[in-house]
């Protein structure tokens, strides 16, 4: 049986993990890969995650594929902690064939794993995803899991083409809280 349409690609590498799952939860694992390629690019990376209970309390992963990065840092579930991941990815075609275009930004997360938090800053330029395009592409926001909690969301685009049509500018505006919140288009 076929389990899915995957990339062809040749992905090696170490993962070691030690602890336990039973009772109070410790894990901590690493991951190397071994040179790789994916989509006919190199791909490399490696990190470390350590889990406490519903925490998790160390997260450092570096990958690339093809000149496009993320980086993650932090932790997350404790009361201060937060959990990053910086994305620059130049050559969205590498990732998928029917992507094209740059996208960079942050992502942050915090709360627990059963009620996150989140806020977010996203920049693409020449973006093209199955059939949606758009020059320039710019969101911003947070979201919690709370129904009381902020919701936020900020978005731009200039060059927009849908299958439905086109804008030379557009914007989308979110406010509230989950619960309660207006939009605006």
């Amino acid at each position: 049986a076929a389990w899915g349409d995957f990339s062809a690609g040749a992905i090696s590498g170490k993962v070691t993990a030690k602890g336990t799952l039973a009772g109070a939860r410790a894990i901590d694992a690493l991951f190397a890969l071994d040179p790789s390629r994916l989509h006919g690019s190199p791909l490399t990376g490696s990190g470390r995650v350590s889990v406490r209970g519903e925490r998790v309390a160390a997260a450092h992963a570096d990958l690339e594929l093809g000149g496009n990065k993320i980086e993650v840092r932090g932790a997350m579930g404790g009361r201060d902690d937060v959990l990053t991941a910086r994305v620059d990815a130049p050559r969205l075609a590498v990732i998928h064939p029917q992507w094209s275009g740059r996208a960079e930004g942050t992502v942050q997360v915090s709360g627990s794993l059963a009620a996150p938090a989140m806020k977010f800053d996203l920049q693409a330029r020449e973006l093209a995803i199955d059939g949606w395009r758009a020059a320039t592409l710019s969101a911003k926001g947070q979201y919690a899991a709370r129904p009381d909690a902020p919701l936020r969301v900020d978005a731009t685009a200039t060059g927009l083409i849908v299958p439905e049509g086109r804008a030379e500018q557009a914007s989308f505006d979110v406010q509230g809280t989950l619960k309660a919140h207006a939009a605006t288009l």
